[in-house]
């Protein structure tokens, strides 16, 4: 462990928030200041690396969070590219390679995100399944199963953090930002999902 394990709850906290901010930055009008999108890239690189070698489990299950990311196509812009370099580079030089963790979690995002962006995405449902799966509802039950059989509760408490700050930042700041939307079909797509 390189950090104390409250450090890695920090750490997986701003990651949300950074990436989202970086989510709106490219997609939804958001505009702070000249280079605000390649600095909060880098932030989110940053504070994901950090999670990600405070311990091998956070470290393995963040790195399935990022790689699903790209697989599922939600890595479609500049400072995402960025983020993901620094989180992948993080881990191979920092981390420890679990294949039985890092493909569990990895299976779990893609195919339960796969169906998020199919239903928000691609068919545009408004309806209860897609209300379900609003939430990323699976970045939580993922670590809850791991935490329950390994009485390791540091990954749990991490991706509730995770999600707590991307929520926050979206709800806040997507919903207070009143700048045109982007009709493109990149338009609604949010990064973690």
């Amino acid at each position: 462990m390189v950090f104390p394990a409250v450090l890695g709850i920090v750490w997986a906290c701003l990651y949300g928030i950074t990436m989202k901010i970086a989510d709106l930055l490219d997609e939804h009008g958001l505009h702070w200041f000249k280079g605000d999108q390649i600095l909060f890239g880098f932030l989110w690189g940053l504070f994901c690396s950090l999670a990600i070698i405070t311990t091998p489990a956070l470290g393995n299950a963040f790195l399935a969070d990022v790689l699903a990311f790209l697989v599922r196509m939600r890595i479609d812009y500049r400072n995402h590219a960025i983020a993901t370099a620094i989180v992948v580079l993080s881990f191979i030089m920092f981390s420890t390679f679990q294949p039985i963790l890092f493909f569990s979690f990895f299976g779990v995002f893609v195919i339960l995100g796969w169906i998020r962006d199919e239903l928000d995405d691609t068919h545009k449902r408004t309806d209860w399944l897609q209300k379900i799966f609003e939430f990323s509802w699976y970045y939580i039950a993922a670590p809850l199963v791991y935490a329950l059989l390994t009485q390791d509760w540091l990954l749990f408490f991490a991706f509730i953090t995770y999600l707590v700050g991307y929520n926050v930042i979206k709800y806040c700041l997507e919903k207070s930002h009143h700048a045109p939307k982007n009709e493109s079909a990149n338009e609604s797509k949010n990064i973690i999902a």
